[in-house]
């Protein structure tokens, strides 16, 4: 079921207006790495802040004055996430409450990642022979390559596997092993 920032069935009027503070929500899926929420539509008005936030608030990061569709916002590392949309507090609430207003935010999915434990027993392969070896090992013996082979991104793919990311030339490629 999706969530949505406001009920559609009811139309808010002014004297529900003074008693809008923030709608929150807490999403929990046991065991998991990490969760990121998946929005079909935000829309948050000037003055309005939608915040996804570990429960202890080590981590969060927050929306405001933005409109976008079908994202994956930041993941929250851990099995539970708070999300916290407060409204703006102007006289323009009245028109963001009416029943032709677009909602400020719909999640649709949400990804999740599996315990470190089980993708650490996901069996990897390599085609032919195994002549790598670990960037550190060049270090001090290759230097140019050891700096050139600093990684940037560590990518999850669908919430099962990870993978290492670099930038491919100068254009903001982004490969991948």
């Amino acid at each position: 079921m999706p969530i949505c920032s406001r009920d559609r069935g009811r139309r808010a009027g002014a004297a529900d207006v003074q008693r809008i503070h923030s709608i929150l929500v807490l999403l929990i899926v046991q065991y998991s790495a990490y969760l990121s929420l998946h929005f079909a539509s935000v829309n948050i008005p000037v003055g309005g802040l939608l915040t996804i936030s570990s429960p202890d608030g080590s981590q969060f990061h927050e929306y405001t004055n933005v409109t976008q569709t079908n994202f994956y916002a930041e993941f929250i590392d851990g099995d539970s996430a708070f999300i916290t949309y407060t409204p703006p507090r102007s006289s323009l609430i009245d028109s963001l409450l009416a029943n032709d207003a677009p909602n400020a935010f719909l999640i649709d999915k949400f990804a999740h990642g599996f315990p470190k434990a089980d993708l650490d027993s996901q069996v990897e392969a390599i085609c032919g022979k195994d002549d790598s070896q670990s960037a550190v090992c060049l270090k001090t013996s290759d230097a140019p390559k050891y700096q050139k082979a600093q990684a940037v991104a560590r990518l999850r793919i669908n919430g099962r596997s990870l993978c290492t990311g670099w930038l491919f030339g100068s254009e903001g490629h982004l490969i991948t092993n």
